[in-house]
């Protein structure tokens, strides 16, 4: 093979690995926002959890959740308005 043939030969190469390069760095960003992703869901279900759990053991929450459920809200105190704004 003549110089020609190899300097072709090396540009396409070098091509393939670039290509090569940027789908792996596009591979890897979705797996990082597939993780992050997951772990957000994760962090909202400990949110979650960790809420019912509180409404389990203590009766004022108990109460509040009782009270937001309230479709009118009409028998709703001060106290537990300004809980239900800290809530939200």
């Amino acid at each position: 093979m003549n110089k020609l043939n190899w300097v072709n030969i090396a540009e396409l190469i070098g091509i393939v690995s670039i290509v090569a390069g940027f789908a792996l760095v596009a591979w890897e960003i979705r797996q990082a926002n597939n993780i992050a992703r997951a772990q957000m869901v994760m962090d909202l279900a400990s949110q979650a959890n960790e809420f019912n759990s509180y409404t389990f053991e203590n009766p004022d929450v108990a109460e509040l959740l009782k009270a937001m459920t309230l479709p009118d809200q009409v028998n709703v105190s001060d106290t537990q308005r300004s809980m239900m704004v800290g809530v939200s």
